[in-house]
This record gives C-alpha cells, sequence and structure tokens, in this order.
C-alpha cells in the first residue's frame, strides 16, 4: 500500500528577479531562501521543517515548482499546511503557495 501524498506547487505572482523568501509550518519557518531556488532546495528546506519530500521537479523558481509530501507531515488544514512566509523581500511581487487538488 503507497502513502498519501500532499501536492504543493509554489509560484511567485508578479515578476520577480531578485529577494528571499521563507516556507512556514504552524509557527516554523524556515531560512532564507533565494528567489531562484532549485526545487531540491525548496525539499531540502522543506525536510528540515518536518515534512518528509516523497518527490520534487519542476523549477529553479521563478518557474513553478512542485513537490509531494508523505500525508503523515504535513496536510491541508491551516496549523499543518505548508505557507508562504508573507513577510519576504520581493520588491513588489509575492509568493503564493497553492496546495494542489487531487
Amino acid at each position: 500500500m503507497s502513502a498519501e501524498l500532499h501536492r504543493y506547487s509554489i509560484y511567485f505572482t508578479g515578476e520577480v528577479d531578485r529577494g528571499e523568501f521563507s516556507l512556514c509550518l504552524g509557527d516554523y519557518c524556515t531560512g532564507p531562501l533565494p528567489w531562484n531556488a532549485s526545487s531540491e532546495t525548496v525539499a531540502n528546506a522543506v525536510n528540515l521543517l518536518g515534512g518528509r519530500v516523497a518527490s520534487h521537479g519542476g523549477g529553479p523558481l521563478p518557474k513553478p515548482i512542485s513537490i509531494e509530501t508523505e500525508a503523515g507531515d504535513l496536510t491541508a488544514d491551516e496549523a499543518h499546511s505548508l505557507s508562504a512566509d508573507m513577510g519576504a523581500y520581493f520588491c513588489g511581487a509575492t509568493i503564493t503557495v497553492m496546495v494542489a487538488s487531487e
């Protein structure tokens, strides 16, 4: 039996050519990630938050990145879902993290 996976798509809204952002799980956030991070960099950061990344691809940012995590770690409810630190600095752009529907 395979584990249930949660799919996330990480992408920017607006034009981005510099800056940093963080991803958060509840009260815990990654350190600063560069605006042009690879999917491997994002996956490693999510793993450090306690999420077990099963697969990742796409990118590097600002091209969209997708990651899949095992269901026991990150869920779709607000307290346990991956989100973006809205304090990121992008000179007017924002980051959005979407939970893809099955």
